[in-house]
């Protein structure tokens, strides 16, 4: 009898974890200075949406919000994050995120933002863990290809070079 409970319990539970749903964590990895794209597809729920309101967080505050008042940049994001409002009428929450910085190593979070009744309800849509890399060190051939053209380690062998083919433009005429 009691074996039969404690199997019938085990199956709930199983069911119960197997139905929800739970979007994964994606990891992007972005070189320090360029721009990345964290991914927030809520296109799923575009049809219940009259004018989308997108949220970015990281766990100490907001990084950017997009909504009828306007886009709002968190602190240390200023000028470097957007999410295009034009995207937003689709289904795009996707930040993008310029320049990217060491200190931008961080788990954010998209939240859409959706009128239930008179409040405002918050749904979790996607978390991004981005970490920051160092761009990759110049290679020997990288540093000898920046240094093409003529280099003269000498302005006497510059001016050598020019009376010889003045010399030789008089004598032959060429």
């Amino acid at each position: 009898m009691m074996t039969k409970k404690i199997f019938l319990q085990l199956c709930l539970i199983w069911t119960i974890i197997s139905t929800v749903s739970v979007k994964p964590q994606i990891n992007i990895s972005a070189q320090v200075g360029s721009s990345v794209l964290l991914p927030c597809d809520f296109s799923s729920k575009l049809s219940s949406i009259q004018e989308p309101h997108i949220e970015w967080h990281i766990f100490s505050g907001i990084v950017f919000e997009r909504s009828s008042n306007g886009p709002f940049q968190g602190e240390g994001y200023e000028d470097r994050v957007d999410v295009p409002e034009d995207n937003l009428s689709h289904g795009n929450g996707s930040l993008v995120l310029k320049d990217v910085r060491h200190a931008d190593e961080k788990v954010y979070e998209c939240y859409l933002m959706m009128k239930a009744g008179h409040q405002d309800k918050r749904v979790f849509i996607q978390r991004v863990n981005l970490s920051a890399e160092a761009p990759p060190e110049p290679t020997k051939e990288s540093l000898h290809l920046s240094h093409a053209g003529v280099n003269c380690p000498s302005p006497w062998i510059i001016a050598l070079c020019l009376l010889s083919y003045f010399l030789f433009h008089r004598t032959f005429g060429y």
